[in-house]
């Protein structure tokens, strides 16, 4: 029996796609630091502190406003979904990680963010691109300069619109801040993130010499250095996607240097910030744009390890779907990337990117990765070692169907790619095309300075069946002990299927199916592959097994020996001095019987066509959009022959059909915005209308994609089926690329197999330790993979043990260490007989005592203020505000440097900072400047005579400009030339919503010579004021321009400022500084004490605003005597001696001493905790005694007395009462408050000045107690008040007006509740009493009887507006409405509803009747018709208006005419009057000009009056221009009928009526008004129907 070869991988590891693993409530370790808090969403209660399940948080913002600890916990319960923003703050430190992980049983904890981003498009971006809120963050979970964090089994989804956005699912993000230490990220699934796709530049750098010269010179002159070979920094793209790390580099805004090349310079105020120890491990992510995982540094240094990332594990991750690349570590130092799946990626066509690829990065290691279906050829490899790289090793992986290649290094001109390594790897089908830079390996970017230097590929297998090159180009590449085996008939006779570089070497390799290069020791058999022909469309372990050589191989030994070659095949086979050709070492073996793949494309002959109705469509059609309405079209992926081969269709129930023997399969389907609905059934060949399974699929996506659908598990043997792919919407596409079919290999024949063993093991690198501090003992689960070669289906597992040396312990598939050291940890794998082992090194620390987490204070604000005001430009400003911005702006750079600042400093820094710069007055504005408002496609040029080397050109008429600003003059720089036209310059002064032209002037900018910065317009006023300065472009040249530009170009626009007046605020300053520092509770709560703090607000807002110094001058006065007005409150004298004053303590120790100011006697006491105590009723008290060299410190505490309950009042106070001259009669402590109940103590702290004698005396003369008062209080005229309020009667009540009563009865209450109070003071009942005697005293406000006057105003409602003058009837509106106002008034007093009554009778009394057959208004309309001259309109419009005006007559002398048929003649010759059509002429505009000056304002609505106005100036411009077009003359004309038209008349109650609603009124007054204005409507007319 023949044998067989299987390659079966043991995974000794938690699988990372399996269920995700929870975190029991009981379960959490209880360490000595942390805090385990919880998250439920499904929690049905509010307002949770988080300490307990029971008492979860129940949303994002309990978590995000949270300052965690280090040790502590999140745990986020499962099936629980959140939508915003995950953003826990404070760090955890080594040992004592922040944890954020689920608990429960179920799915994952969901984070949607809901499609957040943020975009940065600045090319001089300076700081994080966070923003200054939350809302700006564009990612579902985020960290910001935090460490020491771990996130695990969250589901996390970020989709948002279809935009280009900078959108991540986990971002952490640092900026200014050092090292970042300890991020692992693990077991989460990332789905549905909708990022960034483009290639927008965010740091660019032009390469210079050491001197800062271009090193490529020039374009043109040397204003312009060549950026042909710029090198480009991270950008957007590189920070979107799955999972992203980015840390920011602070530079300098660009500017030129003496070279003029464009530099942005490290800022070096601010820190370096780089990621160290992060693990991203056993994650999904699916569906994202643009990339899966990524780390960058944007604006890092390109070439300094300084700026790189260090200790980067990424793996065990799977990512599939991405539009960009699946793993991309930037700006990395030593970074180790393993056992990651990536599948399907780069399927845009916005950007490039591969499968796995870095640029910027050193001594990195991507191993053991499997890399699929890169779906085009922007880039599109598996893997990619780019600008910038060196040391890297690329080994063990498996790559397979990537349409753009297999491997690739890259380098920039005067860059370096150098000692990169490739080696045992296995690639198939990677390259779909016949092109350049596309191939199975791909070298390129070089020049004749530049190269690829000394790269190695080597032993590594090669397999293809596509038409495509092996090898691209590349300088210096050795080529060793490689396999390239071509089954495509077109390679075979292709003469450039190798074109590499000139200093390229190939030796020792075999070349089946192609033309080889040139190599000294080349092969060409057959390798004799386990796998024969069936090679492609096989998962890994499969594809192992197929590319494994046969024991009779002519590849066996046969390889060259090569220094550091790692010392293991793709297996982890230990590999001896004897090596084979390709990525497989080992004996060979020996193969069974195999089923061929079948595989479909969309072109091939097997593959039928059918028609909706079943008819075989025999004609192959080739891209016809309008065909694929009906039948099958043959198409490729993006339309170019490149691209893999589809056909489509858009016809409903088409369909294809094709055959295939195995298992089951994969179909390619390509994805896109026009695609649709498709359906996918399979048949058994031998019973093909019995259907044995079908699969829906939706194709659409808004961008082009291939995507595989697979239809497995159709048999346990191979058997033969026929698919059918249906079009199930009609309209929408389906789009079939191919089918590869699953095939299950016979039974083999094991007879005689030798070589069945254990290859290889692989300890995966464990992440170092830290002992947390108070611990004695750290842990670590030790993960490891065995490879087992074998020939037989059911193997057994090899036995796996672990050792570890310097006194470390394993207890199972765990390290356990308890002292800080290096360790070497072996596994050892057993399998019959055969030993392997592998062993990998881990570094622990101890721990170090985790420090409190403060708020930390957010600088973000400040430091985008002072960028922006650091590149302000001084010399655009006027001298006056200059020295005190600077003077801020120094302030805010040294408070940003500080280390101890606070955040209140921050935010009172960003006021006066902003401020200042406020306060600044710009004098000079460049074309380009933002607050330049411009209409139109202005384009800017560039030219070195230019004021800054460019400004912005218009080409077309009516384009505009407008910059609004405050001064008293304005003048405007450009250019003079022939194709410069004439412009138009108009200055408006603007007072609040009221604008007015002050000038309107024409420029005509043309002369013979070119000259830049030129004067183009100049005006000058009186006074400063705000004003708005417009550029238009008229569309004129001069009569002597040769040429047809009619161009406007402007350079910058200078402002001028009248001189202002410096204002002298000195003495108010010191003043309000003065006052505010009175203690106001001292000063009676009466009028003088309201107006003193009104003025005192007044005097701070003046300070702010003041325009004149009389201002400033008189608020001083008024302020001043505000102060004298106050009224201090009465303060009573209570001697220290008195025996009120209680003397606690040592009594031996307390004294009397006399003074000249020494009230009577003062107390003295020297001992430590002897207090003196004073208990008083008041609003307040003041201590009294002496300050001296030999007084100490003094604890003052004040209680507040209720009933038998005690509280301190506000915190005790230690008052210094040291003195270096003694001085009695001194205020040693106060305190001021409302009236109450006090106990004041004052205590001898034992302590003392540094500066006195050593004594710590306390010395207190008396006590002042402010508004002293006694608890026997006066309620005697309170008792009355209510006496009396409880005699008024409900009924009484019934007529007073309902405030009044609401009023009264409150006052009532509140009295009675003062009465009964045995606490209140005097004040409080005083002031009871007095509002309860107001009230009273109200209760004559009787309510008015409105009953006649709702009857009037129902009978006014049933009247006809038709029947009456609009005169009369609009007066009874206007009286109306107020009535109806008043009728809604619950407090309305009875004599308004009298006066109301009486107001509305008279102008019901004073409606006019129409008259039944009134002929005024129609003899009004035929006297203006018959006064018209026929001759100014055209003669269709007055020929269909003559038949009207004869009927009209008719009627007017028919003296039995009804009012019916008066009123229908006039509305029909009105409107043939309104239809008349006027030839537009300068006279017609004149004449509309007049009439519309003789309108007036106050008639009419103010919106409307304004459009007229603005009209009406625009329409004498064109009136007194020469030159004005016939077009423009019907501009002006049209403009200013329109707003005539639309004028609205004013109407009272907000009841606008037009002019036409007018008309219909049957008022003939305001029709004749109307009238006259018929020749602007027929303006209006005729422009209409011109158009």
């Amino acid at each position: 029996m023949k044998r067989f070869f299987k390659v079966f991988i043991v995974l000794a590891i938690m699988a990372s796609f399996t269920s995700p693993i929870s975190v029991s409530a009981n379960d959490v370790d209880e360490n000595s630091y942390g805090t385990t808090y919880y998250l439920d969403s499904n929690i049905d209660k509010a307002n949770g502190d988080g300490l307990s399940q029971e008492n979860a948080f129940d949303s994002l913002d309990d978590v995000n406003e949270h300052l965690f600890q280090p040790g502590d916990k999140l745990l986020i319960k499962a099936n629980s979904q959140f939508t915003g923003t995950l953003w826990p703050k404070g760090s955890g430190c080594a040992g004592y990680p922040i944890i954020i992980d689920m608990y429960g049983q179920g799915e994952k904890p969901l984070i949607d963010g809901n499609g957040a981003y943020f975009m940065p498009q600045q090319k001089d971006w300076q700081g994080p691109f966070t923003g200054e809120d939350d809302n700006q963050i564009g990612a579902a979970v985020y960290l910001y300069n935090q460490e020491y964090i771990e996130i695990n089994n969250l589901a996390i989804k970020n989709q948002g619109d279809n935009q280009n956005r900078d959108r991540s699912g986990i971002r952490v993000e640092g900026y200014d801040y050092g090292v970042i230490n300890h991020i692992y990220i693990r077991n989460c699934d990332i789905r549905d993130v909708r990022g960034y796709n483009g290639q927008d530049d965010i740091y660019s750098v032009i390469p210079t010499d050491e001197d800062g010269r271009p090193l490529f010179g020039y374009e043109g002159d040397s204003n312009n250095p060549n950026t042909t070979n710029t090198f480009w920094g991270a950008r957007t793209t590189h920070r979107t996607g799955g999972i992203n790390l980015s840390t920011y580099t602070a530079r300098l805004s660009e500017a030129r240097n003496e070279y003029n090349v464009p530099i942005q310079e490290l800022d070096q105020t601010k820190k370096v910030t780089i990621f160290n120890d992060i693990l991203i491990e056993n994650n999904t992510i699916e569906n994202c744009q643009a990339n899966g995982i990524t780390t960058t540094n944007v604006k890092g240094s390109l070439d300094d390890e300084a700026f790189r990332h260090t200790n980067i594990i990424i793996r065990n991750n799977y990512i599939h779907n991405v539009t960009r690349a699946g793993i991309v570590p930037l700006y990395t130092n030593g970074v180790l990337v393993e056992f990651n799946k990536v599948d399907t990626f780069q399927s845009t066509y916005e950007g490039y990117g591969c499968g796995i690829w870095c640029d910027r990065a050193n001594d990195m290691v991507f191993q053991y990765n499997e890399v699929c279906n890169g779906q085009n050829g922007n880039d599109g490899m598996a893997f990619n070692l780019d600008d910038m790289t060196q040391n890297g090793i690329i080994q063990y992986n498996y790559t397979h169907d990537n349409y753009g290649g297999g491997y690739m290094l890259h380098v920039r001109q005067n860059s370096y790619n150098r000692n990169n390594v490739i080696r045992y790897n296995l690639s198939i089908n990677d390259s779909g095309v016949f092109a350049a830079h596309n191939a199975q390996i791909v070298a390129v970017g070089e020049n004749e300075t530049t190269k690829i230097e000394k790269s190695k590929v080597y032993n590594n297998t090669f397999i293809s069946n596509k038409d495509c090159h092996a090898v691209y180009q590349g300088d210096e590449v050795f080529y060793n002990n490689n396999i390239w085996y071509f089954t495509n008939p077109s390679v075979a006779s292709r003469q450039k299927c190798f074109e590499p570089g000139a200093n390229s070497n190939f030796n020792n390799n075999a070349y089946i199916g192609c033309v080889a290069p040139k190599d000294e020791n080349m092969y060409s058999q057959m390798p004799q592959f386990v796998g024969k022909d069936n090679l492609f469309g096989l998962n890994k372990s499969k594809a192992l097994k197929a590319a494994a050589l046969l024991s009779s191989s002519p590849y066996l030994n046969k390889g060259v020996n090569i220094d550091n070659n790692g010392g293991k095949d793709i297996l982890g086979r230990k590999i001896d001095t004897d090596v084979n050709l390709g990525a497989i070492d080992g004996l060979g073996h020996v193969r069974g019987n195999e089923v061929s793949t079948t595989v479909i494309n969309a072109n091939d002959s097997q593959l039928k066509r059918y028609l909706s109705d079943g008819t075989l469509q025999t004609d192959i059609i080739n891209e016809t959009a309008s065909e694929s309405n009906t039948k099958w079209v043959n198409t490729t992926f993006d339309g170019t022959t490149s691209s893999p081969a589809v056909i489509y269709t858009k016809k409903l129930d088409n369909y294809i059909e094709f055959s295939f023997t195995g298992i089951g399969g994969s179909l390619t389907l390509k994805y896109g915005a026009g695609a649709g609905n498709a359906i996918i059934k399979v048949y058994q060949k031998n019973a093909p209308d019995q259907e044995i399974k079908s699969i829906s699929v939706n194709t659409y996506n808004p961008t082009p994609s291939m995507r595989k659908t697979f239809i497995s598990n159709l048999s346990e043997t191979n058997e033969e089926y026929i698919i059918r792919v249906y079009n199930n919407e009609n309209g929408k596409a389906t789009n079939f690329s191919s089918f590869v079919s699953e095939v299950k290999n016979a039974e083999p024949d094991v007879s005689g197999c030798s070589n069945d063993t254990l290859a290889g093991v692989i300890l995966l690198q464990p992440v170092n330790l830290t002992i947390p501090y108070e611990k004695t003992e750290a842990r670590a689960t030790l993960e490891t993979y065995a490879f087992m070669d074998t020939c037989n289906e059911d193997t057994g597992e090899p036995v796996i043990t672990y050792t570890v040396d310097n006194g470390g312990q394993i207890a199972g598939n765990t390290l356990i260490v308890d002292e800080a050291g290096t360790y070497k940890i072996t596994a050892t794998a057993v399998y019959n007989d055969v030993t392997v082992s592998d062993t990998k090194e881990i570094k622990v620390t101890q721990g170090k005592e985790p420090q409190v987490n403060l708020q930390p204070v957010d600088k973000q604000r400040l430091t985008a203020l002072v960028n922006i005001c650091s590149n302000l430009d001084l010399d655009y400003f006027n001298d006056e505000n200059k020295e005190a911005f600077n003077v801020e702006l120094v302030k805010a750079i040294a408070l940003l440097l500080s280390d101890d600042i606070t955040q209140e400093q921050l935010d009172t820094m960003v006021k006066q900072l902003q401020k200042a710069k406020d306060a600044l007055i710009q004098k000079r504005f460049d074309a380009q400047d933002p607050v330049i408002v411009k209409t139109g496609n202005w384009v800017t040029i560039t030219d070195a005579t230019l004021h800054k080397g460019s400004a912005l050109k218009s080409g077309v008429a009516d384009e505009k400009m407008s910059l609004e600003f405050n001064g008293n003059g304005i003048t405007v720089y450009g250019r003079k030339a022939v194709g410069t036209g004439t412009t138009r310059f108009i200055v408006t002064a603007i007072d609040g919503n009221q604008e007015t032209v002050v000038i309107s002037k024409d420029v005509d900018c043309y002369q013979t010579v070119k000259e830049d910065q030129q004067a183009l317009f100049s005006w000058e006023g009186s006074e400063n004021g705000n004003y708005r300065l417009d550029i238009i472009n008229t569309g004129y040249k001069n009569p002597n321009a040769s040429n047809r530009d009619i161009n406007t170009i402007i350079d910058y626009i200078d402002v001028e400022h009248a001189e202002s007046i410096v204002l002298d605020k000195t003495s108010l300053i010191k003043l309000v500084n003065e006052l505010s520092e009175i203690e106001l509770n001292k000063y009676i709560d009466n009028q003088p004490k309201l107006i003193f703090i009104e003025r005192l607000n007044e005097a701070k807002l003046l300070l702010e605003t003041a325009t004149d110094q009389n201002q400033l001058d008189d608020m001083v006065i008024a302020l001043n005597e505000a102060k004298e007005n106050l009224t201090s409150k009465l303060v009573t004298k209570i001697e220290a001696e008195s025996e009120d004053v209680l003397k606690i303590g040592n009594e031996a120790n307390w004294s009397s001493i006399i003074g000249e100011n020494i009230s009577n006697l003062a107390i003295k006491t020297d001992l430590e905790g002897n207090k003196a105590e004073y208990t008083f009723n008041g609003d307040g008290i003041e201590v009294i005694g002496r300050k001296a060299v030999g007084t100490g410190i003094v604890k003052f505490t004040v209680y507040k007395i209720d009933g038998q309950d005690e509280t301190i009042v506000g915190e005790p106070k230690l008052i210094d009462t040291y003195q270096a001259e003694m001085a009695d009669n001194q205020l040693l402590f106060a305190y001021y408050g409302v009236a109450g109940t006090y106990r004041i103590e004052c205590e001898n702290t034992g302590t003392y000045n540094e500066n006195s004698n050593g004594s710590n005396n306390m010395i207190v003369d008396y006590f002042n107690v402010v508004n002293k008062y006694e608890l026997d209080i006066n309620k005697q005229f309170l008792q009355i008040a209510i006496e009396l309020a409880d005699g008024i009667t409900e009924a009484e009540l019934s007529a007073v007006v309902p405030a009044v009563v609401t009023e009264f009865k409150a006052a009532l209450a509140e009295a009675k509740i003062i009465y009964a109070d045995d606490t209140a003071n005097q004040q409080q009942v005083d002031i009871s009493a007095m509002r309860l005697t107001k009230a009273m005293h109200m209760l004559s406000f009787i309510k008015g009887d409105k009953t006649k006057l709702s009857e009037l105003i129902n009978k006014i409602k049933e009247l006809k507006e038709s029947d009456y003058t609009v005169e009369s009837w609009q007066k009874l509106q206007i009286v109306l409405a107020k009535a109806e106002v008043l009728m809604q008034d619950e407090n309305a007093l009875e004599y308004e509803v009298e006066e109301m009554n009486q107001e509305l009778e008279e102008a019901f009394d004073q409606l006019e009747e129409i008259s039944k057959s009134n002929k005024e208004w129609l003899q009004a309309i035929v006297d203006k018709v018959m006064n018209l001259e026929e001759e100014n309109y055209t003669v269709e419009s007055w020929q269909a208006m003559k038949p009207l005006l004869n009927q009209a007559n008719k009627v007017l002398n028919d003296s039995n005419a009804t009012q019916e048929l008066i009123d229908k003649a006039k509305e029909d010759l009105i409107k043939a009057y309104l239809e008349l059509r006027l030839k537009p002429n300068k006279e017609l505009l004149e004449e509309l000009i007049n009439k519309a000056n003789q309108l007036n304002k106050a008639g009419y609505n103010e919106t409307s009056w304004t459009r007229l106005e603005k009209a009406l100036i625009e329409a004498k411009i064109i009136l007194k221009d020469s030159k004005a077009s016939e077009a423009e003359i019907k501009t002006a004309l049209e403009g200013l009928a329109m707003s005539i038209e639309k004028l609205e008349v004013k109407k009272a109650v907000d009841n606008v009526t037009n002019t036409k609603e007018a008309v219909d009124t049957g008022d003939a007054t305001s029709f004749i008004s109307i009238v006259s204005l018929g020749g602007a409507l027929g303006i209006l007319g005729y422009l209409k129907k011109k158009k």
